[in-house]
């Protein structure tokens, strides 16, 4: 509650997409194209992961600590880099 940094939402999409054809990748550009069709451009992901699966508990809910400690510190380390 007291925290004195000020910190800013960055919008990531973590993308788990069934492909038909073995070893074929989504195509991230038709998902742009899909998500600019659904949602206003300041809900848009800055950044999308394609995944083989989320990562889910026993109970089947997607384990978001799992992919905040897994793949958070990367937009970090990209945001710093953009900003020097």
């Amino acid at each position: 509650m007291g925290r004195s940094v000020e910190m800013e939402r960055r919008i990531l999409a973590y993308v788990a997409v069934l492909v038909a054809e073995k070893d074929a990748e989504p195509d991230l550009a038709q998902i742009e194209t899909a998500v600019g069709a659904e949602l206003a451009r300041f809900k848009h992901p800055r950044w999308m992961i394609t995944l083989d699966a989320l990562p889910r508990n026993t109970m089947g809910k997607v384990q978001k600590n799992v992919l905040r400690e897994t793949y958070g510190d990367i937009f970090m380390q990209s945001e710093s880099a953009g900003q020097a």
